[in-house]
């Protein structure tokens, strides 16, 4: 028994002397761990250029440009007076026919009758008032064909119906005894107003003044100093341009031919040093 006590407590004392051993972790590498894989970020957006705008900004209106009025070729009779000191006739002094273009070029002689002169233009029947030429135009019919305009001998402005042939008085100007109450005048291209110019005092502008067929909504266009002492004149094929015969000078302007733009009022001389009588478009 004691022998069994004496190696149970000899067990134990070398159990207890014994060194204790114990399975330790691995020591990290001494580089280090691999750093875990970093997620790829998701691409930022790359900058985007702004989208062009679905309209086009409108930019400040430009002005459109009234094109000039066409060239038209004009008639006229009468002479030159180059050198002279009075541009009238007199002794040995002829008039001819001419032709010029509105722009002021290509003067010619024309080798043509009264007759062609007069040609295609309207007569009025025997029926309406007598026309009167002196400081006016030819009688003319409207762009439509259906009626025609002239000048009476009592100064007044008249329009015939071309079938029917009734006439109307539509304006009659307030000194309507003076020579130069009224003058040349032009349709519209519709036919349904007339622009003409008067003047009843020498001494004071002529005025451009408009009116519709039945001779209402009567008002002035234009009043232009310079051209009193107009003749003759006739309009332009397009309704646009009305030309002038001025047989003396006067406020330093030569006699001959005048050339107003009915869009503008402005007017400028196509030819000078000329005594022009009848004044006509080309037929």
């Amino acid at each position: 028994m004691k022998t069994q006590h004496a190696l149970l407590a000899l067990t134990l004392w070398l159990s207890a002397c014994a060194p204790v051993t114990t399975t330790g972790y691995p020591a990290p590498p001494t580089t280090g761990y691999a750093a875990p894989a970093t997620p790829s970020a998701a691409p930022s957006a790359l900058p985007t250029t702004a989208a062009p705008p679905t309209e086009t900004p409108v930019s400040e209106a430009t002005p459109t440009a009234t094109a000039a009025p066409e060239v038209w070729e004009i008639w006229f009779s009468g002479f030159s007076c180059e050198g002279g000191a009075i541009c009238d006739s007199g002794p040995g002094i002829e008039s001819a026919y001419f032709s010029i273009r509105s722009d002021g070029t290509g003067l010619t002689q024309l080798q043509i009758s009264d007759a062609d002169f007069k040609s295609g233009v309207f007569v009025p029947p025997d029926s309406a008032p007598p026309t009167f030429m002196i400081g006016r135009s030819f009688p003319t019919v409207s762009p439509d064909g259906l009626y025609a305009a002239y000048f009476g001998k009592d100064g007044g402005l008249y329009i015939i119906e071309v079938v029917s042939q009734q006439t109307q008085r539509i304006y009659v100007p307030m000194d309507s005894d003076g020579i130069y109450s009224l003058g040349p005048f032009c349709w519209s291209q519709d036919s349904s107003e007339i622009v003409f110019m008067e003047s009843t005092d020498i001494t004071q502008p002529v005025v451009i003044n408009f009116i519709d067929k039945a001779g209402q909504n009567l008002r002035q266009l234009f009043s232009l100093s310079g051209l009193q002492r107009f003749w003759f004149g006739a309009c332009s094929p397009d309704g646009r341009q009305m030309v002038l015969t001025i047989s003396s000078a006067i406020e330093g302007k030569d006699a001959g031919l005048f050339l107003i733009n009915l869009d503008s009022g402005d007017y400028r001389q196509i030819l000078a040093n000329y005594s022009a009588w009848l004044v006509r478009p080309a037929p």
